[in-house]
């Protein structure tokens, strides 16, 4: 039952997704069927191969990372889909505002769904006396988080899809990147280059703890500037803050990856250590993407995250199946 429900949930956005790239790629109705129809043979092997959400005998924590991270790389495929050819950068980033805004209330829309079920059941454990195990509240959530936000998600951006168009840039997210976001960066900016300063002053290796503000910093740098984007060709600061904000990371990947390196060394590769890795991987990449090549554009973003997360959780190199190999070495 919990393969064919997952497997119908990923049918909703992958089905959404292909019939977007279908109509983008090409105007010939045969074609476009068969481009959908490449959802069956993919959910197929989903169902076949993709681990089950067994609770009873607590949370699998492999499986949810696997659904969590192929429901990430559906979103981002659909994200990019409808834009893979199309070099119009503006289209792109509203339909990409369209998706932040639905993912944002749809996040929203399921804490307070699952805060009210969960307290109902609270209450009818208080007041009927019964012994309610706390999985059922796991179950709860994990349902809401994956069926309600499937369909809440899906249908608000279906209906809005082909209504994008480009309108004048929203004040609100240039001040929310000016007072929310920058001063965030910038502290972390200052606590990591003060970090660096001190290895080299007292020679010792980097902390595994490092790895954490390293990561808030420049995930959150990139969607400021993602944000900004519309601007970077009308305001001279976005510009300047583009490029200083790629070159910053760069004296931060060899502290990051030498902490990481730390950790693997002495423990081994478990998923979240695998994940890590990629995740610098890919900061790398699009650092010298937008610093080194002339005419960039945002949809690489999504693709790049898209197919490092869906080769992250299938083949002999996944995330799971190196962690086992890892693991199972450091028992020998």
């Amino acid at each position: 039952i919990e393969r064919l429900v997952l497997s119908l949930i990923m049918m909703i956005l992958l089905g959404s997704a292909l019939a977007l790239l279908a109509e983008h790629l090409t105007s010939d109705q045969k074609k476009r069927y068969v481009i959908q129809a490449l959802c069956i043979p993919i959910l197929a092997l989903h169902f076949a191969f993709a681990p089950v959400l067994d609770f009873s005998n607590g949370p699998n924590k492999n499986a949810i990372l696997f659904h969590f991270i192929f429901g990430i790389a559906l979103i981002l495929f659909f994200a990019v889909a409808g834009f893979i050819q199309n070099k119009k950068e503006e289209a792109f980033w509203e339909f990409l505002k369209l998706i932040i805004t639905r993912l944002a209330l749809t996040i929203f829309s399921a804490i307070v769904l699952f805060a009210g079920f969960a307290l109902a059941i609270l209450s009818i454990s208080n007041l009927f006396e019964l012994d309610i195990d706390s999985k059922y509240y796991l179950i709860l959530w994990i349902f809401i988080a994956v069926f309600f936000s499937a369909v809440f998600f899906h249908q608000g951006i279906s209906k809005s899809i082909h209504a994008v168009h480009f309108s004048e840039y929203a004040k609100t997210l240039k001040r929310f990147v000016q007072y929310i976001l920058l001063p965030i960066t910038s502290t972390y900016f200052v606590i990591l280059y003060l970090y660096i300063i001190k290895i080299f002053i007292t020679t010792n290796w980097p902390s595994g703890w490092v790895v954490m503000p390293i990561l808030i910093f420049t995930i959150l740098s990139v969607v400021s500037l993602v944000l900004l984007r519309p601007l970077i060709e009308k305001e001279k600061w976005i510009q300047l803050y583009h490029k200083l904000v790629y070159i910053s990371f760069i004296p931060l990947f060899p502290v990051y990856f030498i902490a990481i390196w730390k950790r693997t060394s002495q423990y081994g590769i478990t998923p979240p250590r695998y994940f890590v890795y990629l995740i610098g991987m890919w900061l790398i990449g699009i650092t010298a993407y937008f610093l080194f090549v002339k005419k960039t554009h945002i949809k690489w973003v999504g693709i790049s995250l898209s197919v490092l997360a869906i080769l992250a959780i299938i083949g002999p190199w996944s995330a799971f199946a190196l962690s086992a190999n890892s693991q199972t070495k450091r028992l020998e």
